[in-house]
């Protein structure tokens, strides 16, 4: 159980911890032995504490075990969501499972955000109530939504330099027509494809 990544405690008949492996111990942020005696409601906020004994001590006491997610709430204070498994055991105490899915949660909720973008996008250029001048503002509007920005630009390579076509937002010292100096991204592929030396 030390090696484990899965935070793993057992509980004594009375709720108080008597195990817990290290895993276990540093998802919540506490030093092992601080808890070691400790009862189980201190790792949880109240209202969580409150759901566990109305809806999770009833299927533990019918079933034997119990599975699903709880809240907990770490040493700082903070929270964070857990996947969570406990089950009875023979001295009439528990064994408790648990796993912090914080970042699990945050990328599933990027594959979403990423997912509508592309949606959206992919809605706007199949759409026919849009002329090919409103669907480049529309991507551009979108674009901007999707990576926070106050400016997104259309352009087009010119020479040495960079057009720009359309544009979403303002900017000063930027407008549709104005040539800019190549993007870092542009020197370097230009340096790349080129087999004389590019500048001195």
């Amino acid at each position: 159980m030390e090696t484990a990544r899965e935070g793993i405690s057992l509980l004594d008949e009375k709720g108080r911890f008597i195990y817990l492996n290290q895993a276990y111990a540093d998802i919540y942020g506490y030093d092992r032995e601080r808890l070691l005696g400790a009862h189980w409601e201190r790792l949880y906020p109240d209202d969580q504490v409150e759901q566990v004994y109305e809806d999770i001590v009833p299927v533990l006491e019918r079933t034997g075990s119990w599975s699903g997610q709880t809240t907990g709430r770490r040493a700082d204070g903070s929270t964070f969501p857990e996947r969570h498994s406990l089950a009875c055991t023979a001295d009439g105490g528990y064994a408790c499972v648990v796993r912090d899915i914080s970042e699990v949660r945050a990328q599933a909720s990027a594959l979403r955000e990423r997912e509508q973008a592309l949606r959206d996008l992919t809605n706007v250029v199949a759409s026919t109530d849009y002329s090919t001048r409103e669907k480049v503002d529309r991507i551009l509007e979108l674009g901007c939504e999707r990576f926070d920005t106050d400016i997104g630009m259309f352009t087009d390579r010119q020479g040495d330099g960079i057009e720009v076509v359309r544009m979403h937002g303002s900017h000063p010292d930027i407008e549709p027509g104005v040539q800019l100096p190549p993007s870092t991204e542009h020197y370097c592929r230009e340096v790349i494809d080129s087999d004389e030396v590019v500048a001195a």
